[in-house]
Order: C-alpha cells, then structure tokens, then sequence
C-alpha cells in the first residue's frame, strides 16, 4: 500500500476519532487503534504499517503520547482472524484498520 493510498485512510480513522461539533475532546486522551492483518509480519506489510503510523503522526497522533496501536496478525490463517478481531474489541480500541 502506497502512502497515497493510507492518506484517505488516515483522514477517514482521524474522522471516526474527533468529537462530533460542538463536543469537546478529553483533554488528554489516548486513541487506541488496533491493527489487523491477514497475513504475518514482514518488510512488505511493515513498511504499510509505518507508512500508516507515520501519516497519523502527520495528522498530530503521536505513538506513545495521544495515540497507541495495538496489532494482530493472522499468518495467513483466516480462521484466526475472527479471534483476533475479537480480542481487539475487548482491549477497548477506539477503530481497527485491516489490510
């Protein structure tokens, strides 16, 4: 995936994630968005990744100070993916972005 490609990706998750109008936002408060991927971590689907991570940086998410990313992957074992999406439910992410 292109970093062109995650840019509407990126807008859209920054759109599920601010208050709607006249909302104030926490002050303070983390975002948690969890990762999922069908397939298992290498330089192809990391460098997809990063280049999400490092668009949501753009856009004021920082890892580790307003933003945390909780990823899961399923090694190419499609029955695995229905567990990890649930697991990523149950740890309270705010959105999960799959690839």
């Amino acid at each position: 995936m292109t970093v062109k490609r995650l840019a509407p990706i990126a807008a859209l998750i920054l759109s599920l994630l601010v208050s709607a109008p006249g909302e104030a936002q926490p002050p303070g408060k983390t975002v948690r968005i969890g990762l999922l991927d069908y397939g298992a971590t290498n330089p192809s689907s990391d460098a997809r990744w990063t280049a999400l991570r490092g668009r949501m940086r753009e856009l004021g998410y920082v890892e580790g100070q307003n933003v945390v990313f909780e990823a899961r992957w399923a090694n190419g074992h499609a029955d695995r993916l229905s567990g990890l999406a649930a697991e990523l439910v149950e740890s309270h992410v705010d959105v999960i972005v799959t690839e």
